[in-house]
């Protein structure tokens, strides 16, 4: 399933039956996450600064963010590790012992990220428009963007694919 949406941005959404998920989003800045079968996941967004995310199945994560600054964090199986940095927004990272990772950045709009450990994922974007992304463990996926109009995509692990799409949103 593809899905391309063009009004004074776009969104580009790949999915396959395997469960590779990839999304991108421009405003001003942009958004890339990409989901595979074994749960590794990276996210990377740029606003004036960036930040990426990767998670792995065992529970690496690393961050990094760059203002006039940098920061990684490792994280271990073993316990857990809640990360906060202010520049002119801020980003909040939690990861814990069951390997649940939440992100929130702040800029002008914002950017939350969750990810448990049976592959649940959502994703929301707010600049003057949003898109939110919802991929469970099964393979079903949603997708909503709002700008004049928005678009709902429909995936099912059996292949059903429904769009709407409406102008006047």
């Amino acid at each position: 399933m593809s899905l391309y949406h063009d009004k004074v941005e776009y969104m580009s959404l790949y999915h396959d039956k395997v469960g590779y998920m990839w999304v991108y989003h421009d405003k001003v800045g942009y958004m890339s996450l990409y989901h595979d079968k074994v749960e590794c996941m990276s996210v990377y967004h740029d606003k004036v600064e960036y930040m990426s995310v990767y998670h792995d199945k065992v529970g690496y994560m690393s961050v990094y963010h760059d203002k006039v600054e940098c920061m990684s964090v490792y994280y271990d199986k073993v316990g857990y590790t809640s990360l906060y940095h202010d520049k002119v927004g801020y980003m909040l990272l939690y990861h814990d012992k069951v390997e649940c990772m939440s992100v929130y950045r702040d800029m002008v709009g914002y950017m939350l990220l969750y990810h448990d450990k049976v592959g649940y994922m959502s994703v929301y974007h707010d600049k003057v428009d949003y898109m939110s992304v919802y991929h469970d463990k099964v393979g079903c996926m949603s997708v909503y963007h709002d700008k004049v109009g928005c678009t709902s995509v429909y995936h099912d692990k059996v292949g059903y694919m429904s769009v709407y799409h409406d102008k006047v949103g």
